[in-house]
Parts: structure tokens; C-alpha cells; sequence
């Protein structure tokens, strides 16, 4: 550890140093079905211009600038049309084509007239009275070849996310395996010998884990996170440290739950201790989650013991877990960004030497208001929560604070 462990880190110096050890997974391809909240990873060129040709952004005419006295006062003949996905037609001199949103536009044409400006006979069209020639111009709803993209413009830089835009943009070009991330391996691990099962009856001094679907369920959120196990340890420092070797084999990113604060218990530090993993930090100057621990295995993956108590471990899931993994999965660091900045309706009574998470709801587009609850174990307040603002050691709260939201990103 960079400090004495009677001096915790903050927040931020904790999240550099965590940062700073970080690097993305490797790369696959990925079919184009697949791809949809994937990282990319390569650059994506545009195979030819967008669009390919000249085309028309109305449904109406095409006609030549010279023919639109004629338009306004006699009418034109429609000679056809110039149909979607077909070649370019000729427009005959003194005539009109009907043309189409996304129709090639004829050889010869000036501009097209939208259909609600025109009266339409059997065999001709003409100019409505209300319409002024003169508001025809040169060029008038087509869309130009290129104009969207030039043949070898960069649609896309590797690590963005692929969102349902993008993956349109990947079709539009033929790029149907996209090179991605990895998608980050997590394996959750859950320690407490108080534990059982959700769906079973607990001891009368027993809890359901909670921790382990609730954490699983923040991260295996993420289509570039995939959640590869989540199983339950009892509170010894054998057991603990051959779960972490199994998980180790098999994981870029372990997250525990529990055992990491000062009880006799708590062994996740020692059993990552006994695997040769390098301490990151143990402890920050956080409220709830100050016991969090990280450490770098030997063999290369991140190991990131969350506090047990259940409000601490979401917390630490969502501020820390979330970007360091982000990091792994080469995201931009946008997606593990606070969701807003909020407003607290009523700031705290009084400041703190040590940063604190608050579990609040929302009411208002940048106001929040704090929940009362009974602690860090208060699963119910949890609950009932939007999610939490971030409250820098020695404020109040009374400007706009970091929000994070449970359902965010």
C-alpha cells in the first residue's frame, strides 16, 4: 500500500491508483447480432459514400429549374418514375418523374417538389395556386452523394460503446464481425458463514444472501460484463483463498462480498495475501464502504473485496467495482460516470472529514431528497431509493452533488 493503513485514501487517490494497474481485456469478433452494447475496437471506415447517389429526401417530382414556369402555370406530363433501389432514369425535357424518399435522382433533374405542393391529374401535375414558383430552387430535398459520408470516412473510433445507432452504421457498411472487447469475466464470491440461499429458510440468526444477486444484477446489467460465477463461502481463510484461486483461473475481475473489515473473520485480505496478490488499497475515507479492499492477483486478475453490509457493497459496487471494470472492458469512462449532478432539497445538518454516499430519491429533474435510513445494513431504505449522491469530506451538500442511480449506467 502507497500510505499507513491508519491514513485511508480517498476516493479519488484510491480510484487512480486502482486506474493506473488497469488494462483493457483482450480483442474477438463478433457477429453483427451479437455486437449491440459490446465495446468496438477497431476503426470503422464507410466502404463507399453515403449515400451512393444522389437521392431524394421527399416524395414528389423531379424536375428540371427551367420547366417550373411551366409547372406553375399549365402543368407537366409524368413521364414515370424513378424508382427506389433502381438505376437513374433520364428526365425528359418538359416532364416530370415521380420520385420517391430514397429514389435515385434522374439525370438532368434540378429539384424535387414535394407532393403537398402539387394537384394531381390523370397523366400530369401542376404547381398548387398557394405554392410561389419561386420558392423552387436548385437542389430542393436531394441528398447529395457523399454528403452523409465519404468513401473511407471514419464512422466510428475504437472504444465506443455499440449502440443500436451504431450496430445500423456497422450493417450500412458490411461490417458484420465487428473486432470487440472481451466482454470482462466477474466472478462474485460472497462470504459470510450467517448465509444461505434466497430461496431458502434461513436460521433464526441467519440472513438470505442478498449481496450476491443484487451485485450480480448491477454488473451482468452491462453487455460488456459476463458474470461467469457466483457462489457462497463460509468464513474461513482456507476455504476463502481456494475459492479465490478457482476464480482466478477463470476471471479478469473477482468481486467478493464481506470479510474485509477488523473481525477475526474477515479473511479476504489474508487469503489474497496467501494467493501472492498485490494490495492496491485496504480501508478509504468513505461512508458506507470504508473497509473496501483491493489487490491485483499474481496471474493478473482484479480483485475487489466489497464491504458485507448490503447498502456498503452496492455503493462499492457502483462507484468503484463499476469503473474499474469499464476500465477493463476498455468503455468509455462515460458509462460509470455519476448519471447527473443533483441538488440536495435539504443539505446535511453538518460537514464530515470523510467523503459520504447518502441513499436519496428523486423529486425534480435535478433534485433529490435524502431517505432516512437506519445505516449501511438497511436493505429496506435501499430499496425503496433512486440511488445515492457522492458528498465531498468537509461539505454539506448544499451545492450540486455527484447522483448515481441504480438503474443508470
Amino acid at each position: 500500500m502507497t500510505r499507513a493503513a491508519t491514513t485511508p485514501m480517498t476516493i479519488d487517490e484510491a480510484m487512480r491508483a486502482l486506474m493506473d494497474r488497469l488494462v483493457p481485456v483482450g480483442v474477438e469478433r463478433a457477429e453483427l447480432s451479437e455486437a449491440a452494447g459490446r465495446v468496438l475496437a477497431e476503426t470503422i471506415v464507410a466502404d463507399r459514400p453515403s449515400p451512393p447517389v444522389n437521392v431524394s429526401a421527399m416524395d414528389g417530382v423531379a424536375i428540371r429549374l427551367e420547366d417550373v414556369e411551366a409547372l406553375a402555370s399549365r402543368g407537366l406530363p409524368v413521364a414515370g418514375e424513378a424508382a427506389v433501389g433502381r438505376s437513374a432514369p433520364n428526365l425528359p425535357t418538359g416532364a416530370a418523374l415521380w420520385i420517391f424518399t430514397g429514389g435515385p435522382v434522374p439525370t438532368g433533374a434540378d429539384a424535387v417538389v414535394q407532393r403537398e405542393w402539387l394537384i394531381e391529374s390523370p397523366g400530369e401535375v401542376r404547381l398548387a395556386p398557394h405554392v410561389d414558383a419561386d420558392a423552387i430552387t436548385r437542389g430542393m430535398h436531394i441528398r447529395r452523394q457523399g454528403e452523409n459520408a465519404r468513401a473511407g470516412d471514419a464512422l466510428a473510433q475504437p472504444g465506443v460503446l455499440i449502440t443500436p445507432a451504431l450496430l445500423g452504421a456497422l450493417a450500412s457498411v458490411g461490417a458484420v464481425r465487428p473486432l470487440v472487447r472481451q466482454r470482462v469475466r466477474v466472478a462474485i464470491i460472497v462470504t459470510g458463514d450467517e448465509l444461505s440461499d434466497a430461496g431458502a429458510a434461513p436460521a433464526p440468526t441467519g440472513l438470505r444472501d442478498s449481496n450476491g444477486p443484487a451485485v450480480a444484477s448491477l454488473l451482468g446489467a452491462k453487455l460488456w460484463i459476463d458474470v461467469v460465477s457466483r457462489r457462497r463461502v463460509r468464513d474461513r481463510l482456507d476455504d476463502i483463498r481456494v475459492a479465490l484461486a478457482h476464480a482466478c483461473q477463470r476471471a479478469d475481475c473477482i468481486i467478493t462480498t464481506g470479510g474485509v473489515s477488523m473481525g477475526n473473520h474477515d479473511h479476504v485480505p489474508a487469503a489474497a495475501a496467501a494467493l501472492d496478490a498485490e494490495t492496491i488499497f485496504h480501508r478509504l475515507a468513505i461512508k458506507p464502504g470504508k473497509p473496501v479492499f483491493a489487490a491485483r492477483c499474481a496471474n493478473g486478475p482484479l480483485l475487489l473485496g466489497l464491504p458485507g453490509n448490503p447498502v456498503s457493497a452496492l455503493v462499492t459496487a457502483k462507484r468503484i467495482a463499476l469503473p474499474a471494470i469499464a476500465r477493463l472492458a476498455g468503455a468509455p469512462a462515460s458509462v460509470a460516470r455519476p448519471e447527473a449532478r443533483a441538488q440536495l432539497q435539504e443539505p446535511l445538518d453538518h460537514p464530515s472529514p470523510i467523503t459520504r454516499f447518502a441513499l436519496v430519491e428523486r423529486c425534480g429533474v435535478d433534485t433529490v431528497r435524502l431517505m432516512s435510513n437506519r445505516g449501511s445494513g438497511d436493505l429496506a431504505a435501499a430499496a425503496r431509493s433512486d440511488g445515492f449522491v457522492q458528498i465531498p469530506a468537509n461539505d454539506i451538500g448544499d451545492t450540486p452533488v455527484d447522483y448515481y442511480s441504480w438503474s443508470g449506467a
